[in-house]
């Protein structure tokens, strides 16, 4: 007796290529979209990364700066003479460098920070950079009466944001440093 059997078919059928074309499609599709998000979240993060590292950069020289320079003030005419405290905060502090260089500043202008070295025939220059806008610097000055056995120093107190592919982010920094130079 002879069976007839049934022929087996091998391969896929039109409509389950189409489905699984289909299916790829939506995958992918979908993988592409995290994958250029990932991207552009990587983009945006190193833009702050740099944006935060030009800020940390002036925050850093003008610490180490000041640490080492003395006769802190708050205003020029009276940088000169050593007692000046400013308890109330100014936008900006004259100061002697460790190099002897008077009358060196850092103040806030035109939402930046500048620094000027040396004397009045100097030009200040900015030290932050565009993408960094500082709405508010203040220097707190405390220790610079002479007799009154306390160290001379410096709080530092900025508000600002950071302007990062078309957002703007918030930062507040404060930071205090004393002087290193042993008063006399």
């Amino acid at each position: 007796m002879m069976y007839r059997t049934k022929q087996q078919k091998k391969g896929f059928s039109l409509i389950e290529v189409i489905i699984s074309i289909a299916l790829f499609t939506v995958v992918m599709t979908v993988a592409l979209g995290a994958l250029f998000m990932v991207i552009n979240a990587n983009k945006r993060a190193k833009s702050i990364k740099l944006v935060v590292n030009n800020v940390n950069l002036a925050i850093e020289g003008m610490s180490r700066d000041l640490r080492v320079g003395y006769n802190y003030c708050d205003s020029q005419s009276e940088a000169t003479d050593g007692s000046c405290d400013s308890t109330n905060g100014s936008t900006q502090i004259w100061f002697t460098t460790d190099q002897g260089e008077h009358l060196s500043s850092f103040r806030l202008f035109d939402q930046g920070i500048q620094r000027r070295l040396g004397g009045p025939a100097e030009q200040f220059f900015e030290i932050t950079g565009s993408d960094v806008i500082i709405e508010d610097m203040q220097f707190y000055i405390q220790g610079t009466q002479s007799g009154d056995d306390v160290q001379p120093f410096v709080t530092i107190a900025i508000r600002g944001s950071i302007e990062v592919a078309g957002t703007e982010e918030t930062f507040q920094l404060q930071t205090t440093l004393s002087q290193r130079k042993i008063a006399p």
